[in-house]
């Protein structure tokens, strides 16, 4: 048995689609806890139409997905837990094909997906010994940022709730935060397949939201000086804060926030091999904003799927 959890927060024009497509799965043997964050839209409504057994719709005041995470991670009856976001969508073999990659000690397993707007994968090629990946960060810095997803992974619930849950009170990136911790605490499997549909087209997603800090270059620097990181992942987990930071300090100069862009760049101390990406930035600051649409484009389609050129 495996436990689906949906987090759902005024999404009542999407959740119909998300149900439809995990009660599609070619494994049956599931429950799906729909975790309603205080939405005032009908979607909790949407849930109580459908008429399945296993669907469970769990109620609370509004918190926030990370906690609406959680709430679904507590809820769950099954040892391993799928997450799907109430607007994107699963192939009909994505719990068949991931559940099959659960074993041998794996503490999640992620799929590949891609956007409804493009056939193309958001994955490229991710280096595996067998189906265990080799380095994920490597693997989120060749992709953009991209690697485990709330659309695309399978998690043992055991391995979630020994690394604290999803952050909470943490308005963007708080599932990259507990992405990195999973990764830093045990082995991570990889399916190739698009087995999963990110719908980026949906309102309120975080891509809207005004920077925030990452949490994750925190949780880095506290788990390395504590010791947790992996020495096999220490260069790329690295360089994954460093480029994490960097592109926030981008985000914000993007926004029209220069000031606070530049006290974040000036704040990096970033690697030897990440000095490239770091000037890249501080080259940007001088220019208008409609000028950095067209450099950020240009910096996601290279950077980030060439780590070894900021080398």
């Amino acid at each position: 048995m495996v436990t689906v959890a949906v987090p759902l927060f005024q999404k009542a024009a999407y959740v119909g689609r998300a149900l439809e497509s995990i009660l599609g799965q070619t494994f049956r043997d599931f429950e799906v806890v729909v975790v309603d964050d205080g939405s005032t839209d009908g979607g909790p409504a949407a849930v109580d139409r459908v008429a399945d057994p296993r669907v469970r719709l769990v109620r609370q005041p509004n918190a926030g997905v990370g906690a609406a995470r959680n709430r679904a991670v507590h809820e769950a009856r099954a040892p391993w837990i799928a997450f799907l976001d109430a607007d994107d969508e699963w192939y009909p073999r994505f719990l068949e094909r991931t559940l099959a990659e659960a074993k041998g000690g794996v503490h999640a397993v992620f799929t590949n997906l891609r956007t409804a707007a493009a056939a193309a994968p958001l994955l490229p090629d991710v280096p595996c010994d067998g189906r265990t990946v080799i380095d994920y960060f490597d693997v989120a810095l060749r992709s953009g940022g991209v690697g485990l997803s709330s659309q695309a992974t399978l998690v043992s619930k055991a391995a979630l709730l020994a690394i604290g849950g999803f952050p909470q009170q943490v308005a963007v990136g708080e599932d990259a935060d507990a992405w990195a911790r999973l990764a830093w605490s045990g082995p991570i499997a990889y399916v190739p397949e698009v087995l999963a549909v990110y719908h980026n087209e949906c309102s309120g997603r975080a891509r809207n939201a005004p920077p925030i800090a990452p949490r994750v270059v925190q949780t880095w620097a506290d788990w390395n000086e504590a010791g947790r990181v992996p020495a096999h992942l220490a260069r790329s987990s690295h360089l994954y804060a460093n480029w994490t930071l960097v592109q926030h300090a981008i985000d914000l100069i993007h926004a029209g926030r220069r000031r606070e862009g530049l006290r974040v760049l000036r704040a990096c101390r970033p690697l030897p091999f990440a000095r490239r990406l770091w000037l890249t930035a501080w080259l940007r600051t001088p220019l208008p904003v409609a000028a950095l649409e067209t450099l950020r484009r240009v910096y996601h389609s290279l950077v980030p799927r060439h780590p070894a050129s900021i080398a």
